[in-house]
């Protein structure tokens, strides 16, 4: 019973616990990495490699202060950029979150991350997740940093990859910083991109930028600070992040019911049972037990319950009242 009990609490634990955080900030090995998309037809002219750059050439202050690439789609909008990434394990409700940044926004710029399930059926992957950042689907869309995030349809756990697809009109600025998978029951803050910190090591960075590269006149960087981050793009509201020109959002709310709460209730209903099961089989053969004695005659297996006294005298005349006479 306590070998079937724990096969059954693996298979239904191990889903949960099987599945990791993944994180990627576009720092190293990028080239490595990723590739380009695959034509989804032959008629289909191959896609562009999205461009890997320093935020120190341009214009713009990292989303963290350990914040120093980017990928960008090259500046064609009669050919998207498109690259997929490493396969890694995905899981059912598992959310996959990117990180991305537009400015001079043009009709024809987009970010789109599509999730893709890899299978063996004639070589065409599943779409598990599809998440659009562009000006011309969303009515009042405000430039700056934005968070995607997604929720992953897939049925069973497999692995998986993400297809980044993008255009960029010339003059915008259009970006990815990094994204991460969280898998479902798994907490946030064990999976932040970048790790904590307290210094304000990007606005001296800010301050010095300003100071020593102005040749003509730079606009304020209070004017900077004051750009918004929209939050109707995202799913779910966006954790607070350090970064002083993006201000701190709510950390978004998980569900009680997960995976692994799931997991524990059904094992405790399970070894419920099992007791319950347990308690009856004992006294079941603890009554075939007694029944067996009575008709085995065995008198030292019948319960004290069941045991008839000993009389001390046999009287066998019934007329005769063995009380009468004080005789007993």
């Amino acid at each position: 019973m306590i070998r079937i009990l724990f096969f059954v609490f693996i298979y239904f634990l191990s889903p949960a616990l099987c599945s990791e955080c993944v994180r990627y900030t576009f720092e190293e090995d990028y080239e490595t990495l990723f590739k380009v998309c695959d034509p989804t037809n032959p008629n289909q002219p191959e896609m562009l490699f999205w461009n890997h750059g320093n935020y120190d050439s341009i214009d713009v202050t990292g989303q963290h202060d350990y914040s120093s690439a980017y990928i960008s789609p090259q500046p064609d909008v009669t050919t998207s950029s498109c690259v997929s990434s490493f396969p890694f394990s995905m899981a059912p409700d598992g959310i996959i979150e990117v990180i991305a940044y537009m400015e001079n926004v043009g009709m024809a710029d987009l970010i789109g991350v599509m999730a893709y399930q890899i299978t063996d059926e004639d070589d065409v992957d599943r779409s598990v997740g599809t998440v659009l950042l562009t000006p011309a689907i969303q009515g009042s869309f405000q430039e700056g940093w934005h968070r995607l995030r997604m929720t992953l349809t897939s049925s069973t756990t497999s692995d998986g990859y993400l297809s980044f697809m993008g255009s960029a009109a010339q003059g915008s600025i259009v970006l990815v910083d990094s994204f991460r998978y969280i898998p479902p029951g798994y907490d946030e803050d064990l999976c932040e991109i970048y790790p904590t910190t307290t210094t304000t090591k990007t606005t001296t960075t800010k301050t010095t930028t300003t100071i020593t590269t102005t040749t003509t006149p730079v606009p304020d960087t209070t004017t900077e600070e004051s750009i918004p981050v929209p939050e109707e793009d995202s799913t779910s509201p966006c954790p607070p992040t350090s970064e002083p020109v993006t201000p701190p959002l709510p950390t978004p709310t998980t569900s009680f019911w997960n995976p692994l709460t799931i997991t524990m209730v059904v094992l405790l209903w399970i070894i419920f049972l099992a007791l319950i099961c347990k308690l009856f089989y004992e006294l079941g053969k603890k009554r075939r037990k007694a029944a067996n004695a009575l008709q085995n005659g065995d008198i030292e297996s019948i319960p004290p319950s069941l045991r008839v006294p000993r009389v001390k005298r046999v009287y066998p005349d019934v007329n005769v009242n063995p009380y009468a006479n004080g005789k007993v």
